[in-house]
């Protein structure tokens, strides 16, 4: 093929030379250049058969011959390439018509394209592509240039290996020195890499310190003397060659002060203390200002990550004033406390600030949410309430609410043990708003009990009432509920079991309801059943009698019930019982002198009932002037079933249409015993 198309070449550009000469002396010149032409035919055509009887052309080793001069290969050295990476080849004879080609390490030839690599050398050049480089291996760039030889480089491509290391030995991660002591770190080199790593040290990021004299090290080693709580930190070593830098890290521990550093982002400041010896807890680390904080609220209970402590705040002041929040870290003896100026947000104006609702979420009884939260003030005009369950995509709208109260309270129904984010919203009227989220879950082995024992008793005659009830455990305060309102309030909260109400109103049904709550973890208590109480005011010259609880047996009853006066001493108590069906029977009246003037409860057993029968019961005091009160207990009392037992050891034995009395004073003492509640 060869042969055909050099003699084809040859005569085609004799036969155009010829077509175009038409003078004598142009004949002359294209005989002149048709033999040289021939002649040159001749010696290509002994040249190919040479080749053809010899072999099929394949280049002979590298030349050195002067006429390579021109040729060149990038990269013709040897070259590291890193694991993966795509390399270009780029060949170039700039003296050879022919195209330049690559083969490969088993001497087949490899495809050669137009790929986009950058002009490593100058001329047209021939490029071979390489993508995702994983082997050693080598390409030769040949051309012939003769008959015999051929202008060839090679281009030997090694891939890069990374370095491996290792703690050395009796050394892990994790060391711990005493202070004044030594810090030996070291590791073990168990392939330097390809080529060779380089090795460094550092100290959390930055250079270690050349100038410290209790400062050595190697390459694999790193020393420190004379231990100080300074020298706490994270150390790394870092092994670096073009496939990758391989990194060892020490933590090294040193008594000491706790480290702290605080970051702002909006109102959230974050206080991420770090110490040694450990924390103990994660009241180790809390923030402190001319404010009271609430877990829950708006200061998240911190968390632990690793040695570390991270405490939560959000900032409530005005950040114009620049107010201080300190956050305090205490371990092993040691305390640090760090202050820290808010700063305004970037899109604070002059004007008032609009801030986010600070949400208060509290567990009310197994599976209900209360959720709190305060007028904001400013430029808020609404606010919108939504929760979801961590994990869900989207938030449920709890509500809206118009900004035209000081205190907010919206109940929402959960599940218990599901962890949920509640997000609050304020809008200014020009639809600008800020958000506020706090996370929250009801948890089994933290759920308080309700409230039991509530009583609501009149004290004296000046208009005062005394709410009690008992102690429920885990509870931090109570908050009672009251209609109507008392002093116009309708809520209270106190942390005693007990609540003393003044200036109620005569004559009046007031109805009071507990709720035990722990603001401390986010607690509420069902809502307790009420208790209503009548309120009987009396003069200074009154007595005053009401019956608290009947407590029926077969053919007893236990009374009780309060009885005060004033000035006068009470001569007399009356107790009438007549049963429903029947009003014409009476019960028993005995002489009773006391000598007090607050109320007190007492209680007296009464016998001689009949079983399986309604009563109506009513007590009447009398004073030495006459004047008299009479008290009914609200509900009709029904005796208990014959021989179903007694509630009490009579005292009286209840004598219809007769009235019985004691005749000695040992007898009235018997008959009422006085009990203070």
């Amino acid at each position: 093929k060869r042969v055909v198309l050099f003699l084809a070449g040859d005569f085609f550009l004799f036969a155009q030379e010829f077509q175009r000469s038409s003078s004598k002396a142009y004949e002359r010149v294209c005989e002149r250049s048709m033999d040289a032409r021939v002649r040159i035919v001749l010696v290509e055509i002994v040249t190919m058969v040479l080749l053809l009887l010899t072999g099929h052309g394949e280049p002979a080793e590298c030349s050195s011959d002067p006429s390579c001069e021109g040729f060149d290969a990038a990269p013709s050295e040897n070259t590291i390439v890193p694991p993966g990476k795509d390399i270009c080849l780029l060949c170039d004879y700039s003296n050879q018509i022919f195209n330049e080609k690559w083969r490969d390490e088993n001497a087949v030839d490899v495809p050669t394209s137009s790929c986009s690599c950058t002009a490593m050398i100058n001329g047209t050049g021939n490029s071979l592509c390489i993508q995702n480089f994983r082997n050693t291996t080598f390409y030769d760039c040949y051309v012939p240039i003769g008959t015999f030889s051929s202008c060839c480089t090679r281009a030997h491509l090694t891939l890069a290996e990374s370095a491996k290391i290792a703690y050395s030995s009796g050394l892990s991660d994790e060391v711990d020195v005493g202070v004044g002591g030594t810090i030996s770190l070291g590791i073990e080199v168990e392939n330097p890499g390809v080529p060779e790593a380089t090795f460094h040290w550092d100290k959390e990021g930055e250079e270690l310190p050349g100038s410290d004299p209790r400062i050595s090290f190697t390459d694999t080693s790193l020393t420190i003397t004379g231990a100080m709580a300074e020298d706490r930190a994270e150390y790394h070593v870092t092994a670096s060659n073009t496939a990758e830098n391989v990194t060892l890290t020490f933590y090294v521990r040193v008594p000491g002060k706790p480290r702290i550093s605080i970051e702002q982002e909006g109102d959230l400041l974050t206080c991420n203390a770090d110490g040694y010896p450990d924390f103990t807890s994660l009241d180790s680390v809390a923030w402190s200002s001319g404010e009271s904080f609430t877990i829950g609220e708006r200061y998240k209970s911190p968390t632990r990550l690793g040695s570390v402590i991270v405490s939560e705040i959000i900032a409530t002041a005005d950040c114009r004033d620049m107010p201080i929040y300190t956050c305090t870290a205490s371990t092993g003896g040691f305390s640090l406390s760090v202050p820290y100026t808010y700063t305004c947000p970037e899109n604070t104006t002059d004007g008032p600030m609009l801030k986010a609702p600070t949400l208060k979420v509290l567990a009310f009884g197994e599976d209900k949410a209360q959720v709190e939260w305060s007028d904001v003030g400013g430029p808020a005009v609404r606010y919108t309430i939504e929760y979801k369950k961590v994990g869900d995509d989207d938030f449920e709208e709890v509500g809206q609410f118009i900004s035209d109260a000081q205190e907010y309270s919206t109940t929402v129904a959960v599940l218990k043990d599901t962890e949920y984010v509640f997000r609050g919203t304020s809008f200014a009227a020009d639809g600008t708003k800020a958000v506020s989220e706090v996370s929250f879950t009801i948890s089994a082995e933290k759920l308080l009990g309700v409230v039991t024992g509530i009583s609501a008793d009149p004290i004296s005659a000046n208009k005062q009432i005394r709410l009690s009830w008992n102690m429920v455990e885990n509870s931090t305060s109570y908050i009672i509920r009251v209609d109507p309102a008392i002093d116009e309030e309708d809520s209270f909260e106190v942390i005693e079991t007990e609540r003393l109400f003044t200036n109620v109103v005569c004559e009046t049904d007031y109805r009071f309801t507990v709720q035990a709550k722990n603001e401390m973890i986010g607690l509420l208590s069902e809502i307790s059943a009420p208790v209503e109480q009548r309120t009987v005011c009396y003069s200074e010259d009154d007595p005053y009698v009401i019956v608290k609880e009947v407590v029926p047996g077969a053919t007893t009853m236990n009374i009780s019930f309060l009885l005060g006066r004033a000035s006068a001493v009470l001569s007399s108590i009356s107790i009438t019982v007549t049963t429903v069906t029947t009003s014409t029977q009476e019960g028993t009246q005995f002489i009773y002198h006391i000598n007090t003037k607050d109320l007190e409860v007492y209680t007296v057993c009464l016998g001689g009932l009949s079983p399986d029968t309604e009563y109506n019961v009513c007590l009447t005091a009398t004073i030495a002037s006459g004047k008299s009160a009479a008290g009914c207990h609200n509900n009709t009392v029904e005796t208990l079933a014959e021989g179903a037992g007694e509630t009490c050891v009579e005292a009286f034995q209840l004598q219809f249409n007769s009235t019985v009395a004691p005749t000695t004073e040992a007898e009235e003492r018997s008959a009422l015993v006085p009990a203070l509640v």
